[in-house]
């Protein structure tokens, strides 16, 4: 039995939350059975023929039925509500996909066409002695800036959800609450409307359960390259402080570390969303988020250990040089010029930084999708932070990388690596 792998070197033991210790990394090649039933019952769905009903409209996928069963009890007990929630997790994936692609794409020569002609406007705006065609400039100039920042951001999660809720394939999604009071007998139009409301009134929730927490193992819109996850006015309000350039031996690992740290702050906040420190806006809704068989909502100290039965707080710091931000700032400052050694003494110091700007910047109520609290531990309260998921945007990505690990996608990279993997 490998303890590593042989081809890229990556070892079986992944201590990327150090309070839960290590486990395997590794998983089986072959597919579970449950997986492959789920692909084959939807797959078989789709190609059966609607209901020749003229009620079809407001029925369940059209009226089409699937009869399944098993010889098991307990098999037979689980596949319905596991057809449900694959059904319903391919149903909010697809039609998300599709408000995506149908997005104005922010390439980088688009945003430099947009960019010139504001500097031209700017000008125009300058020299124009005509009130009145100066105005049209201004007009002109607030909408080019309106359109960039909309293409850069592009809108937050809360925008996205209400526009997720206005595809008509949202309609076939289950509230299960609701569910309760379903009956064939008295099923109506009004029933398969009230039912849809419910649903729409929970946009934020269907969104998060695909793109809040992503998982290492999990697949996403997010890890197959269809979506970025953009945390707004993120390099515009994040410089590298004097505490992390301090201990930097050279010059040219200043300058690199100080280039590179909008993009390593921005790495880091996905450690925290891989982390589950996230939250959907509620505490039911946390506890119901149910991809990778987590709940999200967890918050994030600086270096407290969380105490016995006080669950939900992490560490950002990482207790030994396994954790994950170690590693991945281990990596990085390698990269910025430092010898091995000399990085994995200065990954702690970095963090700790890193950690007290984004503390600070969330206290300060400055982004909105960043928020503070004080947190019970074993040492007394601690300060803590944590993600706000329906403050965060999403937009079409401009550049992927890939990992030359997993094969996932992603949208961002310092010195092409991201936490948990190298990208080609």
């Amino acid at each position: 039995m490998f303890s590593s792998c042989p081809n890229c070197g990556d070892d079986s033991q992944d201590d990327s939350q150090s309070d839960r210790g290590p486990s395997s990394s590794y998983v089986p090649f072959v597919a579970s059975s449950a997986l492959t039933l789920s692909i084959l019952a939807e797959t078989t769905l789709a190609a059966v023929p609607p209901l020749p009903s003229s009620e079809r409209a407001w029925l369940p996928a059209r009226g089409r039925r699937l009869l399944a069963f098993s010889d098991g009890r307990r098999e037979a007990a689980r596949l319905g509500p596991r057809l449900t929630r694959q059904h319903e997790v391919q149903l909010v994936r697809s039609a998300l996909s599709r408000c995506v692609r149908e997005t104005p794409l922010a390439t980088p020569a688009r945003l430099n066409a947009l960019e010139m002609r504001l500097a031209d406007l700017e000008k125009l705006i300058a020299d124009e002695k005509d009130v009145d065609v100066r105005n049209d400039y201004e007009d002109e100039r607030i909408q080019k800036i309106k359109q960039v920042t909309g293409l850069k951001a592009g809108g937050t999660l809360a925008e996205w959800g209400r526009r997720l809720m206005g595809r008509d394939e949202m309609d076939e999604v289950e509230d299960l609450d609701f569910a309760e009071s379903h009956s064939a007998s008295n099923w109506s139009q009004r029933a398969w409307e009230s039912n849809g409301q419910r649903v729409r009134e929970r946009a934020v929730q269907y969104v998060g359960r695909e793109l809040a927490s992503p998982a290492r193992r999990q697949v996403s819109l997010e890890t197959i390259g269809l979506v970025e996850i953009v945390y707004p006015r993120l390099e515009e309000t994040f410089s590298a402080p004097a505490g992390a350039l301090a201990n930097m031996p050279t010059s040219d690992a200043r300058e690199a570390l100080r280039t590179c740290w909008p993009d390593l702050i921005a790495s880091l906040c996905d450690t925290l969303r891989m982390d589950a420190v996230i939250s959907l806006g509620s505490e039911d809704s946390d506890s119901e988020y149910q991809m990778g068989g987590r709940r999200i909502g967890n918050w994030c100290s600086e270096e407290c250990v969380r105490g016995k039965g006080r669950s939900g707080l992490l560490r950002f710091i990482g207790g030994t040089a396994r954790h994950r931000r170690r590693r991945f700032l281990t990596s990085v400052l390698t990269a910025c010029g430092l010898l091995p050694d000399v990085a994995q003494d200065n990954a702690e110091n970095v963090l700790r930084e890193a950690f007290r700007q984004l503390l600070s910047v969330a206290k300060g109520g400055a982004l909105h999708w960043l928020e503070a609290d004080e947190r019970q531990s074993d040492d007394g309260p601690v300060s803590a932070i944590r993600l706000c998921f329906a403050e965060l945007s999403l937009r079409r990505p401009i550049v992927l990388y890939r990992s030359q690990k997993t094969g996932h996608l992603w949208p961002r990279s310092v010195f092409r690596m991201r936490p948990g993997s190298r990208m080609q």
